[in-house]
């Protein structure tokens, strides 16, 4: 929704609307003739209503784009309900557009037309968000969904042992908490937020952590968004200045694609000890803290802010259409 927002806002023709309404808004009269292309993100077939969607809309001269920021193949992980299909729809799709790289190499088995268009942000939306600080104290933060059950476990007894040395520091986990957390004390545990609430909670991280376990073939596909998030988390900091957070991450491709080592971010091996030693590192250094999350911020919003990048899915999408 982000990049067709600003593409409307720039004077293009983008609208949105889930896939499941396109039909009530054809038999409601909805012009859908005038759009050139339809982009599905992240559509399953369960019954091949789907597939003949697409078809119907390529015999109507209409192209077809998926939309796609995880490995759905089900290769490494299972990530549809039983009977689910989305490689079906991508390669009925005339072209499937990626977050990264290594997700566009996964998707071109099933589609050649792979377009990689980075994920980015609307920095100053971020910057604007109205949501006040509420947890006290130095927080360490991490922000998912279910689908990091074997990513987080690798910092549990890292933070433990932080929480157990320094009694200002506190745990934010926002969306999902692992029940592996349960027995660890000053977790501030925020429910999943609406979207334009979520700047909110992040804001109440100081160091963001995004483990991922790289032995699972799956998390070689994702995008950095969880950094982005962090760097465009703007705040002014009590010792002067202002700026995001200062992220900590796996070193990875995943990351080491955006992360600058030392300068808007940590790196490190994915080992308990690798770990304790770096949160540690930033929870005693506040100089570091802050000169990481200014320039963090400085780089998301040069180079993945979607104020200017919302051209990638302009020449994307023109160049599809064109084929």
């Amino acid at each position: 929704m982000v990049p067709f927002a600003r593409c409307r806002e720039a004077g293009y023709l983008f609208d949105w609307a889930r896939h499941q309404d396109m039909k009530k808004l054809a038999q409601e009269g909805y012009p859908l003739a005038m759009y050139q292309a339809f982009v599905f993100p992240r559509a399953v077939d369960f019954d091949g209503g789907v597939v003949k969607l697409v078809r119907d809309l390529q015999g109507a001269d209409r192209k077809v784009i998926y939309e796609l920021d995880d490995d759905y193949t089900n290769n490494h992980r299972q990530v549809m309900l039983e009977g689910g299909d989305a490689m079906s729809v991508i390669a009925a799709c005339d072209a499937v557009t990626v977050s990264t790289p290594h997700l566009a190499e996964k998707m071109r088995p099933y589609n050649p037309n792979v377009y990689a268009v980075p994920n980015c942000i609307n920095v100053a939306a971020w910057r604007k968000a109205k949501d006040a600080r509420h947890v006290q104290g130095l927080t360490i933060g991490m922000t998912g969904t279910p689908s990091h059950y074997d990513d987080w476990g690798v910092v549990l007894k890292p933070l433990a042992e932080i929480l157990a040395e320094f009694d200002h520091v506190r745990i934010v986990l926002i969306g999902y908490k692992p029940d592996y957390f349960k027995d660890l004390d000053r977790v501030e545990h925020i429910p999943y937020l609406a979207f334009e609430h979520y700047p909110g909670g992040v804001r109440q991280i100081d160091i963001g952590l995004a483990p991922l376990n790289e032995a699972d073939e799956f998390n070689l596909s994702k995008s950095a968004i969880k950094v982005l998030e962090y760097w465009a988390s703007y705040r002014k900091y009590p010792e002067g200045g202002s700026g995001g957070i200062a992220a900590i991450a796996s070193d990875m491709p995943v990351y080491q694609r955006v992360v600058q080592r030392g300068e808007t971010g940590l790196l490190v091996e994915n080992t308990e000890a690798a770990w304790h030693k770096a949160i540690r590192q930033l929870v005693l250094n506040g100089d570091q803290r802050r000169q990481l999350g200014i320039n963090g911020h400085r780089w998301v919003k040069k180079n993945r802010n979607i104020q200017a990048s919302y051209v990638e899915w302009v020449k994307a999408y023109r160049s599809i259409i064109r084929r």
